[in-house]
């Protein structure tokens, strides 16, 4: 991009520079916006010495005299202002190095106005980069004699690079950027910001149309740079942003905040956000031009993303400009939706009681007991299907578990995975929660510590495991242990014999189901793991690429 291709951009905003949509700052105006954004303090002097210099250019200068300085492109004179000019100059080499450069007898004259954008603080990041003495803390400690050496050596190598043909290129550069991104910003702010701004006496009608008129010029502008030139300049915004803070996935998620919380980050990280803001903007105006979907800011930068990554990690190709509800399932995998992220169905009071003791502490579940619920009584297997299918218009994950012999509640969970009307998976206990998770041995094991609690004695043991052998089923169980032992009268299927259940399934995890030799994963530690991987999954990645198979209740790829 040459300085022509901008520069009658830059004329026509010194003349309209009510559609800046950001504030343009004087010098220690700019000064306290870098240091908020984690620049040394500068200060006035210091901003208008190194303009002096031409390292920093203004975006505006307003003097009340005429100005004859090279580089200086003389714009209009307002009444009761002065006379507005762009700054286009352009340092000479020094072939001697730029080391005591600033002459205290050539100051800017006090009445001389500098209006900079806020991108320039991407060019002052640099400056400070380039000319920061790099001497390591602690060298004073190490050795106070060889500090002299070592302020030498880092002093010519300053010398030596700022004496080099690539020193005032890399100037150029660094202004050139920030004014490309500085023209577009009042035509494309909307799109990141969320939001436009007008100031007296325009209103958002008449503002709107200078905009319009604005945007015509960038267009042709952009056109003239070119999509590769303007796109290695956002490449090398992405590369700086990093360097500055390589937070890269803070970064996505600090810029879906509001625009006013994301443009009072402060520090390095609200320095990297606004250079990324930069790219964004240089971006979204390539795509309106070229009509053509470019990588987002992330993508960029170091790294490189493997096909298919951010799918994987965000639930969708793109973030910055996708459905609210990307955003959303993006902060849900990083923990910072406390919302519902898993809904889990059970049938009663036991198995209710055994999860709930098993995710207690687990943001993002939600347990929802079928038999006493509101959902049975609106009209039970429909009025459950149309819960799961609200389940998936919201993005939270369905898992039912269900006793076998409930054919209305099996048959609505089979119907909505058939008509795709739900995402997770289902879980059906033949012939019921106890003998599907537990052997009669096992759940002898758990009713004789009950016993024992209210004081059967040991010789009663081995009644209670007699009179349960033949049980098909929970509730014969229970029947068949209050008639063995008085102690066992008041045993119920309640949650606190489902809480007991849990508490023997986490101590023996896995199990021998009847006829089986082999050692298998106990399904209610399945289902409990499955719960809370659901808190942290990619609901796009589960629910987009597979469904649940009706048969199995598993997930399955959706081409199967």
């Amino acid at each position: 991009m040459t300085d022509k291709n901008i520069l009658d951009l830059r004329v026509r905003l010194a003349r309209h520079s009510e559609i800046y949509q950001f504030d343009l700052l004087q010098a220690s105006e700019l000064s306290r916006f870098c240091h908020e954004k984690g620049l040394p303090l500068l200060g006035d002097t210091a901003i208008r010495d190194i303009w002096q210099l031409g390292l920093l250019r203004a975006d505006i200068v307003v003097s009340p005299r005429k100005i004859s300085r090279a580089g200086l492109v003389y714009v209009q004179e307002i009444a009761g202002k002065g006379h507005v000019y762009v700054d286009d100059r352009k340092p000479r080499r020094r072939t001697k190095g730029w080391a005591s450069a600033v002459n205290p007898q050539r100051k800017v004259p006090s009445d001389v106005e500098l209006y900079f954008h806020p991108f320039r603080y991407y060019v002052l990041y640099h400056l400070q980069r380039v000319f920061a003495l790099n001497i390591h803390c602690f060298q004073f400690l190490w050795s106070l004699e060889r500090m002299p050496n070592v302020m030498e050596y880092v002093t010519n190598g300053l010398e030596h690079w700022t004496a080099t043909p690539e020193f005032i290129p890399r100037i150029l550069e660094w202004n050139q950027i920030a004014e490309l991104a500085a023209s577009i910003e009042p035509v494309v702010y909307r799109q990141v910001f969320n939001q436009i701004r007008w100031r007296h006496p325009d209103d958002q009608t008449s503002l709107e149309k200078k905009l319009d008129q604005h945007k015509w010029h960038v267009t042709s502008v952009i056109k003239n740079t070119g999509l590769e030139s303007a796109e290695k300049m956002r490449g090398q915004l992405c590369i700086d942003a990093e360097m500055l803070d390589d937070n890269k996935v803070i970064h996505v998620l600090l810029r879906l905040m509001n625009s006013r919380a994301r443009q009072k980050l402060k520090g390095e990280i609200g320095g990297s956000v606004l250079i990324l803001s930069m790219a964004e903007m240089i971006r979204r105006t390539l795509e309106d031009v070229f009509d053509k979907k470019l990588r987002e800011e992330d993508e960029l930068g170091f790294g490189q993303w493997m096909k298919g990554a951010r799918k994987m990690l965000y639930g969708s190709e793109r973030v910055l400009d996708a459905p609210r509800n990307v955003a959303n399932e993006l902060i849900r995998q990083y923990g910072l939706d406390y919302g519902v992220r898993v809904r889990c169905y059970v049938e009663g009071d036991t198995e209710y009681g055994a999860f709930a003791s098993a995710i207690a502490k687990s943001n993002g579940i939600e347990l929802v007991n079928l038999s006493g619920n509101v959902i049975e009584k609106r009209g039970k297997g429909v009025a459950f299907r149309e819960s799961l299918r609200n389940d998936k218009q919201s993005r939270i994950f369905s898992i039912v578990v269900l006793d076998g012999d409930r054919d209305d509640f099996v048959r609505a969970v089979k119907t909505a995975a058939a008509r795709d009307d739900m995402c997770g998976l289902f879980f059906i206990s033949e012939p019921d929660f106890e003998l599907y998770n537990f052997t009669l041995d096992e759940l002898g094991m758990v009713l004789w510590e009950i016993a024992a609690e209210y004081g059967a004695q040991e010789s009663a043991k081995p009644k209670v495991l007699k009179a349960i052998k033949g049980a098909k089923s929970g509730e014969d169980l229970m029947k068949s242990a209050r008639g063995a032992l008085p102690e066992l009268a008041r045993l119920s299927k309640n949650a606190d014999w489902g809480e007991r259940l849990m508490t023997f399934a986490i101590e023996h995890p896995t199990w021998k189901p009847n006829g089986s030799n082999a050692e298998q994963d106990r399904p209610i530690i399945e289902i409990t793991n499955t719960l809370l991987r659901g808190i942290s999954a990619n609901y796009a990645a589960s629910c987009e690429e597979r469904k649940v198979d009706p048969d199995t209740g598993k997930l399955v790829p959706r081409s199967s």
